[in-house]
């Protein structure tokens, strides 16, 4: 019965500037839920409710999402860096944590139309589907929001984090050049992009033919 976390998280200050946190479903309502910048490059962050929830009663028993971490990127500013959990205490003896990587540019993404704002979020198909190398997949966000665009295989291993970043809302296009997280060429086959944001999750097909 999960009933608090805490744990720091490191981030390149000089990439990123901390937002905030929000809940998800499992500590929506939970009497603490926060996070704080003390050292630079380090915030913070816990919860706490007295009911907490069992873990084993959720669908998804290997993982429990708890909370969302917003950061912002400096302005004029790209780069690749890293970001790092320690002091990570919790109830499960199985927990565990690691280093991820982000990229902050945000060449290949635009806004289409800045004056347009959808009622609906959607997921458009990609184009050119077939494709050679390249193409463009287009969304909608009726609100604003943090923004996943992933890119999986046929048999669902990442290929490439398109898309991390907050967004306004509005109607957005980005490019994929057919390379992986590693900068290689992704080999012909099928491939599923998949939006997610705090509303909305969906997920198509396209293929990829060299």
């Amino acid at each position: 019965n999960i009933q608090a976390f805490g744990l720091d998280l490191g981030y390149p200050a000089d990439l990123l500037t901390f937002m905030g946190v929000s809940p998800t479903d499992m500590t929506d309502g939970w009497e603490v839920l926060d996070g704080h910048v003390n050292i630079d490059g380090v915030v913070t962050i816990g919860g706490f409710n007295k009911d907490g929830f069992n873990a084993t009663d959720q669908q998804n028993q290997n993982a429990v999402k708890l909370i969302d971490i917003l950061f912002k990127v400096n302005e004029n500013t790209e780069g690749i860096g890293d970001l790092w959990l320690f002091n990570l205490t919790d109830d499960l003896a199985q927990a565990t944590c690691r280093p991820g990587r982000f990229c902050t540019s945000t060449e290949s993404i635009r806004r289409l139309n800045a004056h347009d704002v959808p009622k609906v979020y959607s997921l458009a198909q990609n184009y050119p589907n077939p494709f050679n190398m390249a193409t463009e997949i287009r969304y909608q966000l009726p609100e604003a929001g943090f923004v996943t665009v992933t890119i999986y295989n046929s048999v669902g291993h990442q290929i490439h984090l398109l898309v991390n970043q907050y967004h306004s809302a509005g109607k957005y296009a980005v490019h994929w050049d057919g390379k992986d997280d590693l900068g290689y060429d992704a080999p012909s086959g099928v491939y599923i992009y998949h939006i997610k944001t705090h509303k909305f999750i969906d997920s198509k097909k396209m293929t990829l033919i060299k």
